[in-house]
């Protein structure tokens, strides 16, 4: 199942938006958006997007249960360890598996190779560490080609290896020279692989088109993410000289219609984006009280509440469980290794927080990268060989077994429930487009104000969309211009009054009315008004209205 903007960019890459499969899908890496694109040439009725999700989290879970099962010398504890491994990713995972998400992804994948990473060693020859060098650059490369944004994040961990790497050499006492080879290829092979993701995302974005949907999209992430909309009464002049009326204010705010207002664009977004920040700046207290509320937050987050539950468990889990481990081995190196991890975390968190833009989908990044590399201290150190060590090894893992029931268990089931009653409720919008499809001459909008309830995307790859949300992030892009374009539409809103073939396709509830809409026709086009012409009712009796204006 897709959730948050996927399916917008699944809609994007198979065609359904444009009638042209995309590898331009912005918030995702180009790199990623050829691969789709060609997963669809070639199976185009596929759930190409989908499947290309499930096989980038596969491929790091097997890695990593790979680099596991390596490391055992008895089958009896290979047969634990796959038992221990299976019970945990479903109790703890089973939500970023189960629904589909592209910056989650990100950091499963990223996480593989910072995992891969760590498990380097410098004493090997030139040549044979060039081969373990590979996985490295395979997942960090597939990383940044999903979202290179979200692959960023991970720079923290991986430059808190490269530091653990190089004083473990420099302090050595009979280091060679070969150790300073292998970790200068290890450095460079860090830096080609950020270069190479993010400079051809660079290079593909480099067209006007798109440097201007940049500098919208960077204006609008900071109103509707970070600042919100100044208020329209005590800014009435500000929004009088964007051309911005208070009818298109409650749209764009309340509702989030952005497409129907074309005042609302790059420079008006960009004007209210400086004015929020403004505002928000002078909100801002002291030094000292700002790291009180980077602190009061962060316990917030990670234990107080229940948004970050349950993988923060697990992480926090084996810190303790590894450290433990690490002073019953008297492994040094192991305490150093598990300080840098907290460390990365921390100024991550640190960043996210005082950035105030750290959602769970970003901030679970921080934890599974955690996770992977706390399992990867005790592969590496090998911290099972001391005997006492090796007793609490098997209390580690009974502890990780009991919170998994405890903590896990309830979440999986309650997250594998959730996606079965969406699923199952998504009918009315796999009927409505069944409605649509059968009136291809027509061009409709779809009304934004409760397009929370379609967590599924209406399209079929590679089924032409006759339709446009009136929100969301695609508003004001090449594909929207493009689309609207072919529609012979230059002024939305006046399209639905003007053009025989436009209608809006509004959803009523009891908690909300459509005043909005008949407000914002009032007072941009006098004399019209929008009339009910046609109804569907799916078969859960989820109700669409078919709007069309009309002048009196």
């Amino acid at each position: 199942m897709m959730t948050n903007d996927n399916f917008y960019l699944k809609s994007i890459a198979s065609g359904e938006v444009t009638g042209a499969y995309e590898t331009h899908l912005y918030y995702m890496g180009i790199i990623s958006g050829m691969i789709i694109k060609l997963g669809y040439m070639i199976l185009p009725n596929a759930p190409m997007f989908g499947m290309f999700f499930c096989f980038s989290t596969a491929a790091m879970l097997s890695y990593t249960l790979y680099r596991l099962l390596f490391s055992c010398k008895r089958l009896i504890s290979a047969a634990l360890l796959l038992f221990v491994y299976l019970f945990t990713v479903y109790a703890f995972f089973i939500q970023h598996i189960i629904k589909t998400e592209f910056t989650a992804i990100t950091g499963f994948v990223g996480a593989a190779g910072v995992f891969s990473m760590y498990l380097l060693e410098e004493e090997k020859p030139f040549r044979e560490y060039l081969k373990a060098l590979i996985p490295f650059v395979i997942f960090s490369l597939w990383s940044v080609g999903i979202r290179d944004k979200a692959y960023l994040m991970l720079l923290p961990f991986v430059g808190m290896i490269l530091f653990g790497k190089f004083l473990n050499i420099f302090l050595k006492k009979n280091h060679k020279s070969e150790e300073y080879k292998n970790f200068a290829a290890l450095l460079i092979a860090c830096i080609a692989v950020t270069v190479t993701g993010c400079g051809m995302n660079v290079i593909a974005y480099s067209g006007n088109e798109w440097k201007e949907f940049k500098r919208y999209t960077d204006a609008s992430e900071k109103v509707y993410d970070f600042y919100g909309y100044p208020d329209y009464d005590e800014n009435e002049e500000l929004y009088s000289g964007l051309g911005i009326t208070r009818s298109s204010y409650i749209a764009a705010t309340e509702h989030y219609n952005i497409l129907l207002d074309p005042a609302i664009n790059a420079d008006s977004m960009e004007r209210l984006a400086y004015e929020g920040e403004l505002l928000y700046n002078s909100k801002r207290g002291s030094f000292s009280d700002t790291i009180k509320d980077i602190f009061q937050k962060f316990i917030e987050r990670n234990f107080t509440t229940y948004t970050e539950r349950p993988i923060n468990i697990l992480a926090y889990l084996l810190y303790i469980i590894v450290f433990i481990l690490a002073v019953l081995s008297k492994s040094r190196r192991a305490v150093f290794d598990i300080c840098c991890i907290f460390f990365a975390g921390s100024f991550l968190w640190v960043y996210l927080i005082y950035g105030g833009r750290f959602p769970s989908r970003v901030t679970q990044i921080i934890f599974v990268c955690e996770i992977v590399l706390l399992v990867g201290v005790v592969i590496k150190r090998k911290l099972w060989e001391k005997k006492p060590a090796g007793i609490f090894l098997y209390v580690g893992i009974i502890l990780i077994i009991l919170s998994a029931i405890r903590f896990g268990l309830p979440v999986a089931k309650k997250q594998i429930g959730e996606v079965q009653s969406w699923y199952d409720f998504s009918v009315c919008f796999r009927e409505l487009e069944e409605y649509l499809s059968k009136h291809p001459e027509n061009h409709y909008y779809f009304d934004m104000s409760h397009l929370y309830y379609m967590e599924e995307t209406l399209g079929k790859p590679g089924e032409y969309e006759n339709y446009v949300y009136m929100g969301s992030w695609m508003p004001n892009s090449p594909w929207y211009d493009e689309k609207l374009r072919s529609w012979g539409i230059e002024d939305v809103g006046a399209a639905l009054i003007d053009k025989k073939d436009v209608y809006l396709i509004y959803q009523p509830v009891d908690f909300d009315t459509r005043d909005f809409l008949d407000d914002y026709y009032a007072e941009h086009y006098p004399g019209c008004r929008l009339r009910v012409v046609d109804r569907f009712v799916a078969s859960n009796g989820m109700e669409y209205e078919i709007l069309k204006g009309y002048r009196e």
